[in-house]
């Protein structure tokens, strides 16, 4: 059960929480105007004609606005995709839009703590429906790029590609699917062990 100073504490990871309208997922903010979400919850194209110049236009929604974004690295192995500024040239005008919105919107911090094998961990997803659900996490693999989630709650559609967070607030996973039942017992992606080295070396972690 969250303690309401827990909330409190969490009001920030909401604010910084989106809405994929092109497959009605979500997604986060984690600072340099990049948002991490699931790669199922984007469009995309395995031919080659993205690295070519070829890219979709997304839409997001944040606190009630509405941004176009592009995907600029999609990992669908480990189901994470990385959405930011569309290119400057052809879409100035958003490009300025979304960067003017971001200096005020503070990220959420990837934790990039190795927690033990098998060892549990307080977490909390953040759902589509503004409900904020407890679990517990746990990696089973050494350097494994997925987590083991068990929610206290279902994790119902519409929730993909949102974050889950540690005690701390840290980000520490994202939501890959969604369940049927009371309860979820299901794998998501690490985002510092599947994005690609570039988005991990243009964002602030901070101290552990």
């Amino acid at each position: 059960m969250l303690t309401s100073n827990k909330k409190d504490g969490f009001e920030h990871i909401k604010r910084a929480t989106i809405k994929t309208s092109g497959k009605q997922g979500q997604g986060v903010y984690v600072g340099s105007n990049l948002f991490l979400t699931a790669a199922h919850c984007v469009n995309f194209e395995t031919s080659g004609s993205m690295a070519l110049g070829d890219y979709f236009i997304e839409e997001i929604e944040i606190q009630g606005e509405t941004f176009r974004v592009a995907p600029l690295a999609v990992e669908p192995i480990s189901d994470v995709a990385v959405l930011g500024p569309l290119d400057e040239q052809e879409f100035p005008d958003d490009v300025d839009r979304l960067e003017e919105f971001c200096e005020n919107l503070d990220p959420v911090l990837i934790s990039d703590f190795e927690p033990e094998i098998f060892k549990e961990m307080n977490v909390y997803v953040f759902s589509h429906e503004d409900k904020i659900i407890s679990g517990k996490g746990q990696v089973c693999t050494p350097g494994s790029s997925k987590m083991f989630i068990e929610a206290e709650e279902e994790i119902k559609g519409g929730t993909s590609g949102g974050p889950i967070v540690d005690e701390s607030g840290r980000l520490v996973g994202i939501v890959s699917n969604s369940s049927t039942g009371t309860e979820s017992s299901e794998v998501h992606p690490r985002p510092n062990l599947a994005l690609p080295v570039w988005v991990w070396r243009k964002l602030e972690r901070g101290p552990e």
